[in-house]
């Protein structure tokens, strides 16, 4: 706690900088995927960044992104109304189905959690303005809530991961039962259809899962936030203007 209270005390003086994760943990086809967090406000980011492999088996990493993860959810129109983003439910082995995360929706317990600033607080019937806020309603930043250079939060400790379809070459020729195994769901195109993603946790209270796939305009999209039920009474201090000084671990 006092490691991160003097780098966001230090980080706030300098404009702009972010300071990239630890982990580099996946590589597929042409880009490597890459975590960010930016201490200055507590935000973060996912990077697809182009690799090259020459001739010469030479790794060459590209300077520019093929695209980042907040970018693309600062261009949604309305994040807070077309956000596919879910949470789970307390008991879930009682109630195993996560529900959609609108206040509608919601148990009456965690519209509890959210109509209060914090967990000893009194409500203040701003629950459903703090869940807009939570899927990326900006309207009421800078003044009740925190205000926010980006809808992503900070990826410090979490790993990312990269699911797609599997992959059959000749290297698998020693192996028939996976090389089969491979083949046939492919075949199926429950491997072959597979939409390619990237999956990461961040302290903004989800698991993201992000398209990669490569060429098209759509990769980097969100696919879904997941909010695990446990999250619940952690919630509202995203939204108080002195989270910068009192930032948490989340879905880290």
């Amino acid at each position: 706690d006092e490691i991160f209270s003097r780098a966001t005390t230090s980080a706030r003086s300098i404009a702009g900088s972010a300071v990239q994760s630890k982990n580099l943990r996946e590589q597929t086809a042409n880009a490597i995927y890459q975590g960010t967090f930016d201490t200055a406000d507590w935000s973060g980011d996912l990077l697809s960044i182009p690799v090259t492999v020459s001739a010469t088996n030479a790794v060459g990493i590209s300077a520019t992104n093929n695209w980042t993860a907040a970018t693309k959810l600062g261009q949604m129109v309305n994040p807070d109304l077309t956000r596919n983003i879910v949470v789970g439910r307390p008991g879930a082995t009682v109630s195993p189905t996560a529900r959609d995360f609108s206040w509608g929706s919601i148990d009456l317990d965690l519209q509890a959690h959210l109509d209060k600033a914090s967990p000893s607080a009194t409500a203040d019937g701003l629950g459903e303005a703090r869940l807009n806020y939570l899927r990326g309603r900006r309207s009421m930043e800078g003044g009740v809530f925190r205000l926010r250079n980006k809808l992503l939060g900070d990826i410090i400790n979490s790993a990312v991961v990269y699911s797609g379809k599997p992959v059959v070459t000749s290297n698998t020729a020693g192996y028939a039962s996976y090389s089969t195994f491979a083949s046939s769901v492919n075949a199926l195109n429950s491997g072959a259809g597979r939409t390619p993603a990237v999956f990461v946790g961040a302290n903004d209270g989800m698991l993201h899962a992000f398209e990669a796939t490569a060429g098209l305009g759509t990769s980097g999209r969100e696919l879904f936030g997941y909010i695990p039920s446990w999250m619940g009474p952690k919630l509202s201090a995203l939204t108080a203007p002195g989270y910068i000084n009192a930032h948490q671990a989340y879905v880290d």
